[in-house]
């Protein structure tokens, strides 16, 4: 089974769209949801929900939108799969102010799923708000959740939050890469890996070379439970014109073997900086 639903090019002083695939059975399904070249007021939903297949690849791209006030929010919630690869992104975004969501929540793989959530390369005049989660998934083999937000200018502030939470695997990946952001005036980068497990599993959670005038970088990889694990934050090359704060926490983790990390390494500030670097109540058995 294939399903395509594709919304380009339409023009309006106020849009509104809706692309749903739900509910659908097949044994191998490909289901693709695009928006494209979309000008006005926008407000965009993609919602892709409780498909069943032996393999299934979901794709939501959502890319230039521009207008004044656009707002972005695109779901995949609760499929189950063989095996299932997700890919969400949303690019060549221009507004005043621009809202984003991925959300990829509680679907089911009985051998391995891979999640792919990319903001990159958006813009707005005044303030731009990017948010990508990742929770509750399982998978029984292999499990890979990659989130990027790169690239994106809010000319005013710009809030860049990834979360990855909540899934269980045989083994796990969580990569989550915010870098080369740009907030005018002021900047939260969060970074969040928190309450999986796995038989193996690697968190890595990166904030590289971002630049607002007031600045937050905020990790945190907690509460997460593996046989092997390794923990890694990095905070590089990040700069903050009046005042930066870096703080990284591991925590809470529990595994037979355990690797933390914790970089922070050549981030300028102005005026003010305040790092904090925590390894704390990890249990190693």
């Amino acid at each position: 089974m294939i399903n395509s639903v594709n919304v380009q090019g339409t023009q309006a002083p106020n849009t509104q769209i809706l692309s749903q695939i739900s509910n659908n059975q097949a044994s191998s399904m490909v289901n693709m949801q695009t928006v494209d070249a979309i000008r006005g007021n926008a407000n965009v939903q993609v919602v892709n929900g409780n498909n069943v297949a032996m393999n299934m690849a979901n794709t939501q791209s959502i890319t230039n939108v521009k207008g004044p006030s656009v707002n972005i929010a695109a779901s995949l919630l609760q499929n189950t799969a063989g095996n299932m690869q997700n890919t969400q992104s949303v690019k060549g975004v221009s507004a005043t102010n621009a809202a984003i969501q991925l959300a990829n929540i509680g679907s089911t793989a009985v051998g391995s799923m891979s999640n792919t959530q990319d903001i990159s390369g958006n813009f707005a005049h005044q303030d731009l708000n990017a948010q990508a989660v990742i929770d509750g998934n399982k998978a029984g083999h292999t499990l890979i959740n990659t989130q990027n937000i790169v690239g994106n200018w809010g000319n005013r502030d710009n809030n860049n939050i990834a979360q990855i939470s909540g899934s269980i695997a045989g083994n796990m990946a969580n990569n989550i890469n915010i870098v080369a952001n740009h907030g005018t005036v002021n900047q939260l980068n969060s970074c969040k890996i928190s309450g999986n497990g796995a038989n193996n599993m690697d968190n890595n959670c990166n904030q590289i070379g971002n630049d607002p005038l007031v600045q937050v970088n905020a990790a945190s990889i907690d509460n997460n439970v593996a046989g092997q694990m390794k923990n890694s934050i990095a905070q590089i090359g990040n700069f903050g014109g009046i005042t930066q704060t870096n703080a990284a926490f591991i925590s809470g983790n529990s595994a037979v073997n355990m690797q933390n990390a914790i970089q922070n390494i050549n981030n300028v500030a102005l005026s003010k900086q305040i790092n904090q670097a925590v390894i704390d109540g990890n249990k190693s058995m």
